[in-house]
């Protein structure tokens, strides 16, 4: 459960939302996460959206909705780049994306080659690196590069 960063503030009580919301998850095991709303956050939400809105290699999109999700479905077309600045998403109706995006970055951010493992279209490598020797060779791929920091207990790759 990835929840705003609102709920963890105290506001009348002495308890936080987050707080009772935990409490009453623990029962089941589901976890509790305070979406990342840090600065340039926002901005990330909206680099993973286009990269969950890409087609899958099922040729559908990795981010579906059902239709009964009718407040997103009807909200997200609505929305428009700012004019300020061109990376952030105008002022408008953009809470069904924000709740729904925090939790696709908190997946992601768990999940980091999420998009390429599963993209097995993809079979030439990205890069390609001149040796020493004269020759050259696929460069290292950053998700493996990642997942082998990651096994090792290197999270340099999260700042």
């Amino acid at each position: 459960m990835v929840l705003p960063p609102d709920t963890f503030a105290r506001k009348e009580s002495k308890v936080t939302i987050a707080s009772e919301i935990t409490d009453a998850l623990k029962s089941v095991g589901l976890p509790v996460v305070k979406a990342d709303a840090s600065t340039g956050s926002r901005i990330s939400r909206i680099a993973v959206t286009h990269q969950f809105l890409a087609d899958a290699p099922d040729g559908k999109p990795y981010f579906q909705t059902h239709d009964s999700c009718t407040d997103f479905n009807d909200s997200i077309f609505t929305l428009q780049y700012s004019e300020i600045n061109p990376e952030d998403v105008a002022p408008g109706n953009d809470h069904s994306w924000d709740s729904s995006f925090y939790g696709v970055v908190a997946y992601y951010k768990s999940n980091p080659g999420f998009i390429i493992k599963h993209n097995q279209a993809r079979t030439q490598p990205k890069a390609w690196v001149a040796q020493s020797d004269g020759t050259i060779k696929p460069a290292d791929d950053i998700m493996e590069a990642v997942k082998r920091g990651m096994k090792k207990g290197d999270r340099s790759w999260q700042t």
